[in-house]
């Protein structure tokens, strides 16, 4: 099996997901900029993987942004192809050179425990390629069984199945005026009695409009279609008619001409794309639920604190996982004050609402390790969270239960 992943530059209206929908069977998500998807088998339609991803990354110009794109034998090997591309690059890597091309990459990039990290560079191991060497047994005795699994990404074996998403096809109304429409008014109660339709149809999905393609032809026979991604999901007809306009205009500007609209237009359709409505609820981002282990190896690590340290509060640098693919070490800036926050959570998109201002957060987790660097009374939850726009803030779990705190930005 040959897997892709494609990985956002920025936030789209539309997730790395929907954008793969129209070129592979089946894509599972990772957030809303990235994406893995089947790539078995192209080289039979289009001549070869980068042809491929090159259409791929066409579509993603489409709809106005840039990506990398990584393809390989599984999920691991494909993500870090992506990740070392350029934007607007594809990065094949065959099933045989797996290991060359993994081996010259930082250590730092596995998920290691940051004890093992340390202590293997100690022994002069930087790279994955070193650390891949060494015998697995080994590595498992004395690092244990997160290690082990590190040193299987390293040799570039990854058992993470693909785990596809189910994508219902768009929904497709037609019209054929008799005679051809020639006034525009005309033209807009077509466009309102077929997205009724199709609004009607995704409704009963329990589902609302997310990409709608609208086609015209004219009396003459000249056809065309153009497609928008709509910023936000649309339910309701005076939602949609808007955004058909700018698509009427586009068209008879330029794609099918001025004398189409002399000519008159015999056929409309509309091709409408939808998902799940939001449900909006206070929510956690994955993985930051109320901790229920690691308290007993907290108030050990605390006790040998007071011990070395009496009087004083340590503070000590963070590791913080950015990323799936590496750790990166930030140090809290204390100067920001604490403000109350939420995070909320609408279908697949979660947000940070501070100070009655709602930011889309894309990426999140728990710090690997809260290192105690305030009093163990005023000690909890810490969080990390990434927002749309590359900020990246520090959030506590603040009394009453349920409620969130900024605690600081990440630099």
């Amino acid at each position: 099996m040959r897997v892709g992943y494609l990985r956002l530059t920025g936030p789209l209206p539309v997730s790395a997901a929907e954008l793969l929908a129209a070129h592979s069977p089946v894509v599972e998500p990772d957030g809303p900029l990235g994406a893995w998807f089947d790539a078995t088998g192209v080289r039979l339609t289009l001549g070869s993987e980068a042809a491929y991803g090159a259409a791929v990354l066409a579509t993603v110009t489409a709809a106005g942004g840039q990506a990398r794109l990584g393809i390989s034998l599984n999920k691991w090997v494909a993500a870090v192809a992506a990740r070392l591309g350029e934007p607007g690059e594809v990065t094949v890597v065959d099933d045989a050179e797996t290991r060359a091309f993994l081996r010259p990459l930082p250590l730092e990039w596995l998920p290691l425990p940051r004890a093992a990290l340390t202590t293997l560079r100690l022994l002069g191991i930087e790279t994955m390629g070193q650390f891949a060497d060494l015998p697995r047994a080994e590595v498992g005795r004395r690092f244990g069984r997160q290690a082990v699994a590190a040193h299987r990404l390293a040799c570039g074996e990854d058992p993470r199945p693909l785990v596809g998403a189910t994508l219902e096809p768009a929904v497709l109304v037609r019209a054929a005026p008799e005679p051809p429409v020639v006034e525009r008014g005309q033209l807009r109660g077509t466009l309102a009695r077929l997205a009724a339709g199709g609004l009607a149809e995704l409704r009963q999905r329990g589902q609302t409009a997310r990409t709608v393609t609208l086609g015209l032809a004219s009396a003459g026979g000249r056809r065309g279609e153009q497609v928008r991604h709509l910023p936000a999901p649309v339910s309701e007809v005076a939602e949609l008619l808007p955004h058909l306009e700018v698509l009427v205009e586009a068209m008879l500007g330029a794609g099918l001409g001025p004398s189409a609209a002399a000519e008159g237009i015999g056929e409309v359709w509309l091709r409408l794309s939808g998902i799940a409505p939001p449900a909006v609820a206070q929510a956690h981002l994955p993985g930051l639920e109320e901790p229920e282990t690691g308290w007993a190896e907290r108030e050990r690590v605390w006790g040998e604190l007071r011990r070395r340290y009496p009087g004083q509060v340590p503070r000590l640098q963070e590791v913080v996982p950015a990323a799936a693919l590496a750790e990166e070490r930030w140090r809290f800036d204390a100067a920001v004050p604490r403000r109350p926050a939420r995070l909320w959570r609408r279908g697949r998109v979660r947000e940070l609402e501070l100070e009655g201002r709602r930011f889309r957060v894309v990426a999140g987790g728990l710090v690997e390790r809260v290192d105690l660097w305030w009093p163990r009374e005023r000690h909890r939850r810490v969080v990390w969270v990434e927002l749309a726009d590359g900020q990246r803030l520090l959030l506590g779990w603040d009394s009453p239960p349920g409620a969130w705190a900024l605690l600081g930005r990440l630099d």
